[in-house]
């Protein structure tokens, strides 16, 4: 006498790739969320700084005069104004 034992996989290998698929959405998720958040502090932090020296030098090398007489910082600090109005 011969016994035979049959049983199947299908319902753990589906709830095995129901679980992989949530896995990968949730990373997809945690990425995305904290590159998000990366460059948003990468621009405030580097990107914007660079920017407004740029522009210093910029209007130093236009007038070399204005550094002399320290009017670049008040110079600059109109050109950021005129920027951020007319971003809005």
């Amino acid at each position: 006498m011969t016994f035979y034992e049959v049983y199947s996989l299908v319902q753990y290998n589906r709830i095995e790739g129901i679980i992989n698929i949530s896995r990968t959405l949730f990373v997809s998720i945690v990425l995305t969320i904290s590159t998000t958040y990366f460059i948003k502090d990468a621009n405030r932090l580097i990107l914007n700084p660079i920017d407004r020296m740029l522009k210093k030098v910029r209007f130093i090398a236009k007038n070399p005069m204005a550094a002399a007489n320290d009017d670049v910082e008040r110079h600059a600090l109109g050109v950021t104004a005129l920027i951020h109005k007319e971003e809005e």
